[in-house]
């Protein structure tokens, strides 16, 4: 193996072997080519390599300075050298320790999960401290190759991101000792974050809250000066609103040292007012979960909309969401239904009906909810906004004049403020294996075991019925509305029974229970719902778009369906259609089948779509057959796997008509 070599990478450079120090280099493109080889972990040709550190020179010059310094390396680091005619790469088999790729491993072993500030496990807090003290300064600091500008511009962007996560990891470690009460570390992380990077408001904004939450009021105040002070020489601005409404509080007494086990006057916990009792547990979506709480703990993000197909689940992932942010906002979150809601105008009054607060009357609605507001510091739910969508605009008024506010929406299609965050939400995960292990712990199943244990008391799947759900849940894309729909059905059928059901007509999918709302009744009311919400070239449009199987091009959605590209990112905004990686687009199966039905009602022009469609692919099919014997066989193959199913389709229809 040779013997161990350790390299630092950040701050300054240098190397040692077996505890010696290596000062052998001579030059500084020797040990420039040395943290380029490593660092990227590839073969890299002599001639890119000779180009990277002597680009301006003649290439025979370059090549012969290259071989200069190949012989230095041989001379101090050859046993973890891969050295040929033609390449040179670091030997990652040997015995070596590199700064950079031990502090990379520490971070991207943690998932987003367990990067919450409430979730972060003792293991996460060891590794992302273990990490940030790796990082002695930027990558290569002070280091300086000259006349090789395309080594500076390697290094420039992989200095920044080794410095981007670094700060972010700075930063996920002063929102966990915040959470956590151990303000000391707090205030030492965030130190260390603002020394790095002294301009960004957000770690301002946590220092302050560290501060006086330590007992240091006047320190969070000074520190709100130097944030102003900085804010205006660098960059010639002024502290946001946050950071401004923050001071405030600070100053006036609103946040000091916290009392445990109280909470401050007016909060709002998730079980005031109006909040929702919840009947079941709730199921999987960590990962959803998890992007949600960074996007509302986010001082940059005031307003965050889940976004989905009816049944999908928005609601009680937003429930979820919001409970377990509660200890982010002093005065809690409050969750409002707009359901019953029939305009725009009413939604203020809405707001201060599920905020438990009395409308005199005597003044509008709207200043009396910006007064109660303007100074909480509060997580407002507003669920079921797709119907409201004219009244979006109330929500930046409202964020504008209250700093303290932030808003959770649910919706079935983007608002399309300026200052949205939309969050789209789909089906639940089905297992990647058909292993019994996998498949007990895969989202889906454990929401259909839920179910059918709810519907007919203790059920236990046999690994027969197990295959039969993990079945019905790729049958239904992992819908929540569908899985639960289904699970019902075990007090009457087999799991294999209700498998071939659902195959025969999606509309078997149906209950009765008298406490759900009444779009979820049924997978049908369900569309329904976003079906009313089309106008007629929509409602045309969209009817013609399921007409594909397993997907389609832009192309084929324009010239099957006469869906130009405004309308198709309409149809996005609305939930109905999925873009893909790799240009393609779909529609969930189980809607597509909805669709084909309001399709048939109109025979016409359910006929005329079908013959474009098989004209359309049989056309595609004969250019890539013409294709498929020649030069481009690699190239047209994997262009009919993809269209396998509109093939079949078109195939059928075609022959339908003989």
């Amino acid at each position: 193996m040779g013997s161990g070599l350790r390299m630092t990478l950040f701050g300054k450079p240098g190397a040692d072997r077996d505890g010696m120090p290596i000062r052998g280099f001579v030059y500084n493109k020797a040990l420039a080519l040395l943290a380029y080889l490593a660092v990227t972990r590839r073969p890299h040709s002599r001639n890119a390599l000779a180009g990277l550190l002597w680009g301006e020179m003649p290439e025979e010059n370059a090549k012969a300075n290259l071989r200069k310094i190949l012989a230095v390396l041989r001379d101090v680091v050859g046993p973890h050298l891969l050295i040929s005619r033609q390449t040179v790469a670091f030997d990652t088999d040997s015995r070596y320790w590199l700064d950079t790729e031990v502090f990379e491993s520490k971070l991207l072993s943690l998932t987003a999960p367990s990067l919450l500030p409430t979730r972060l496990s003792d293991n996460a807090v060891k590794l992302l401290d273990e990490a940030v003290k790796l990082y002695a300064g930027d990558l290569l600091e002070g280091f300086y190759v000259r006349d090789a500008p395309e080594f500076e511009e390697w290094v420039l962007p992989e200095r920044e991101r080794y410095r981007q996560m670094v700060l972010q990891a700075l930063y996920d470690l002063g929102a966990y000792c915040t959470v956590r009460r151990d303000y000391s570390k707090g205030i030492a992380y965030t130190s260390r974050l603002l020394a790095l990077e002294p301009w960004r408001e957000e770690v301002h904004q946590q220092m302050m809250q560290l501060l006086v939450l330590s007992g240091q009021r006047g320190a969070a105040l000074d520190q709100y000066n130097r944030c102003c002070r900085l804010l205006a020489d660098e960059m010639g601005v002024q502290p946001s609103a946050e950071t401004t409404s923050l001071y405030r509080k600070i100053k006036s007494g609103q946040i000091s040292v916290p009392t445990p086990a109280t909470r401050p006057p007016g909060a709002h916990a998730p079980s005031h007012g109006s909040w929702p009792a919840e009947a079941t547990p709730f199921v999987g979506r960590a990962e959803e979960l998890a992007a949600l709480a960074a996007r509302i703990t986010s001082p940059g993000s005031r307003l965050v909309t889940i976004v989905g197909l009816s049944g999908v689940g928005k609601t009680r992932l937003a429930l979820q969401a919001a409970a377990e942010a509660l200890r982010s906002f002093r005065h809690g979150v409050s969750f409002t239904s707009l359901e019953p809601v029939t305009s725009s105008g009413q939604l203020h009054r809405a707001i201060l009906d599920s905020l438990g607060l009395a409308f005199d009357g005597q003044r509008d609605p709207r200043a009396r909810l910006l007064e109660y507001l303007r100074d909480k510091e509060i997580l407002l739910v507003l669920d079921q906004f797709e119907h409201l969508l004219e009244g979006a605009p109330q929500l930046m008024d409202l964020l504008q004049r209250a700093p303290g506010v932030k808003l959770l929406v649910t919706s079935q299609e983007r608002l399309k403020l300026a200052g949205e965050w939309a969050v789209p939400l789909h089906g639940m995960g089905t297992p990647a294996s058909e292993e019994p292990e996998a498949e007990l712990d895969c989202d889906a199943v454990k929401l259909f075991l839920q179910g059918a244990r709810r519907a007919g008391g203790e059920y236990e799947p046999s690994s027969a019925d197990l295959q039969s759900i993990v079945h019905i849940c790729r049958l239904v894309e992992g819908l929540p509305l569908g899985i639960e729909l289904a699970s019902a059905w075990t007090r009457v059928l087999s799991t294999e029974e209700i498998a071939s059901e659902i195959l025969k007509a999606y509309s078997f999918l149906s209950g009765s229970s008298l406490d759900s709302p009444s779009r979820h009744h049924s997978l049908r009311s369900a569309f329904d719902q976003s079906w009313q919400r089309l106008h007629g070239l929509e409602k045309r449009v969209f009817s013609a778009l399921c007409v594909f199987g397993g997907g389609f091009t832009r192309d084929a959605a324009e010239r099957v369906a006469e869906a130009p590209l405004p309308l198709l990112a309409t149809f996005i905004d609305k939930s109905l259609v999925r873009s893909t990686p790799f240009g393609r687009y779909r529609i969930h199966e189980l809607l597509r089948q909805y669709g084909l039905e309001r399709l048939a009602e109109v025979q016409d022009e359910d006929r005329k779509v079908r013959a474009r469609h098989s004209e359309y692919y049989t056309s595609l099919l004969r250019e890539k057959m013409d294709k498929f014997d020649g030069m481009w066989q690699d190239d047209a193959l994997p262009e009919i796997t993809a269209e396998q199913d509109n093939l079949r389709l078109a195939w059928n229809w075609a022959a339908s008509q003989v």
